[in-house]
């Protein structure tokens, strides 16, 4: 189960959403606008209360326009090393 604390703290992320609605419906999608989004140590040391296996859900469950490149291969070093093989972003289907 995903911090309920780390939630609320990171559900203003999601600007567009009521918060109470996206944290129950789509708490990955909060963390992985937080992972994209957390910009200062403070935010960084929140994110990750969250617990390394929820940071990759969010990675793993990841949907188009969740990350963008930088941060896609930032986390990825962060929580599997710098010798992983990148997976490529996420895209649309009409994209494909």
């Amino acid at each position: 189960m995903i911090n309920q604390e780390v939630l609320r703290h990171f559900a203003c992320y999601v600007w567009w959403e009521k918060p109470d609605d996206i944290i129950r419906e789509n708490p990955l999608r909060v963390i992985a606008n937080a992972m994209r989004y957390a910009n200062n140590t403070n935010e960084y040391v929140k994110l990750l209360e969250a617990g390394d296996d929820t940071l990759k859900e969010a990675l793993s469950q990841a949907q188009a326009g969740w990350f963008d490149k930088k941060s896609w291969h930032y986390w990825h070093y962060m929580l599997y090393g710098l010798d992983i093989k990148i997976p490529p972003l996420p895209k649309r289907g009409f994209l494909k």
